[in-house]
């Protein structure tokens, strides 16, 4: 028998999630997804990069997170794809972020802190007068048991 553990980091906000869950997630990680590109999602990983003092695309893998956060498959309205992040299915106002490990307490900081800069970096890059807030945070660790048993 085999355990392997999963990591979640939750966002939770007083706003719905689904208008701004990848745009969250690039801001906090760096990472957002194959659907998260061009447009405003551009302009976040621009100021990703300025904000950690790095010139283009190609250096997002050495910054911050590249060891912490992680693919997982998703699901919305039947189509499954993997992505770095989610609207919490249970909590509409919640952003999962996917971990490959239980952050240490530097980086857990430092999830919070830029999770704490969003909505005023999303009234930078978009332009948004809405009053999103980051309400609180929380860790989801999920332990997945593998057993082999005979056929």
């Amino acid at each position: 028998m085999t355990k392997h553990e999963k990591w979640t980091f939750v966002v939770e906000t007083n706003g719905y999630a689904g208008d701004f869950e990848r745009a969250l997630c690039l801001y906090v990680t760096g990472y957002a997804g194959e659907y998260a590109s061009g447009g405003d999602y551009d302009k976040y990983r621009a100021l990703f990069l300025k904000e950690h003092g790095r010139e283009d695309d190609a250096d997002i893998e050495m910054v911050l997170f590249a060891d912490l956060v992680a693919k997982e498959p998703v699901e919305h309205n039947g189509h499954y794809w993997s992505d770095y992040c989610e609207m919490d299915p249970d909590n509409i106002t919640s952003v999962r972020i996917f971990l490959d490990h239980r952050p240490d307490q530097e980086e857990l900081d430092t999830l919070k802190k830029r999770a704490l800069a969003f909505p005023a970096a999303r009234r930078k890059v978009e332009g948004k007068r809405d009053r999103l807030k980051v309400t609180g945070f929380h860790l989801l660790k999920t332990t997945i048991t593998t057993e082999e048993l005979p056929a």
